[in-house]
């Protein structure tokens, strides 16, 4: 997710978590409390873990990441955590985050759930990836059972029942993408999140802003190239940006804009979105 945290402000920050890194813990009713960075891995911990611990994202459901700064009650619920899980590589603000609360709490335990997980041209977007899901949710269950080890038969069953319900919708995204003529099957994104999604389905993504970057004219004009010869129909933008930009390319393009979340709070559901967003405009 380049550029996407980049304008969180780091000092209030480390001013916050200061002033509150003495105050007393949260009550968490006595279950270990897991922290993760955003709310699709929350998500994901749930799903495993059922309620036998408490989990806590950084950036809470429904906030814009780029503009989020952390309440002090947030801010003790997380570095009260007795562990961490980590998305993994190329993300800057997770690095800060982790590189803070580790400084205050020097007890907590951090799991990387990129374990295994292969990357490409430092993009953090993994769990965007149903192929790339079941590495991530193998790794969550590791970590749940080297905590818990006395639920590691209900963790595997959870892990189990959530695989089963990937696959089955990898199986329908599959089939339903399968009728798009090949030509067609670009995803013109003005944020680049979803390559390994794309790739995932025979998608090519073309992104209007890589990171904080936006298209050079040559690359425009490229981009203007592919809109056409694939007849092109929407820009897909995430919720957590403005759309101004974006509807001011895509009035160039002669197209429209439309939306899909890169931060879900329900991973399955969100899928079978994008799939609705993607055919109405594939047609």
């Amino acid at each position: 997710m380049p550029g996407l945290f980049k304008k969180i402000s780091y000092t209030a920050f480390l001013l916050i978590f200061i002033s509150c890194s003495e105050q007393a813990p949260i009550d968490n009713d006595d279950k270990i409390t897991i922290a993760v960075t955003i709310t699709p891995y929350k998500y994901l911990v749930q799903k495993i873990a059922e309620d036998y611990v408490n989990v806590v994202s950084s950036i809470p459901e429904g906030a814009t990441p780029h503009h989020f700064e952390p309440t002090p009650k947030l801010i003790r619920s997380i570095s009260s955590a007795s562990y961490y899980f980590k998305v993994g590589r190329y993300m800057e603000f997770e690095d800060i985050w982790l590189q803070k609360l580790k400084g205050i709490n020097k007890g907590m335990t951090v799991f990387d759930l990129s374990d295994s997980v292969s990357y490409s041209n430092n993009d953090p977007h993994i769990w965007l990836s149903p192929v790339k899901l079941k590495l991530i949710s193998k790794n969550i269950l590791n970590a749940l059972t080297e905590i818990l080890p006395g639920e590691s038969t209900r963790f595997r069953n959870n892990y189990n029942h959530f695989v089963d319900s990937l696959e089955t919708i990898t199986k329908h995204l599959e089939n339903s993408f399968a009728n798009i003529d090949d030509k067609k099957k670009v995803l013109l994104v003005y944020h680049g999140s979803w390559k390994y999604f794309a790739e995932d389905f025979g998608f090519r993504q073309i992104s209007i802003e890589e990171g904080s970057k936006s298209a050079s004219a040559k690359e425009f004009k490229e981009i203007l190239n592919v809109v056409r010869k694939s007849n092109v129909k929407v820009i897909f933008i995430d919720p957590q940006h403005s759309r101004q930009s974006a509807e001011v390319i895509a009035k160039d393009l002669k197209i429209v804009t439309d939306v899909i979340n890169p931060l879900p709070d329900n991973l399955l559901e969100n899928f079978y979105s994008i799939e609705n967003k993607i055919l109405a405009y594939y047609k």
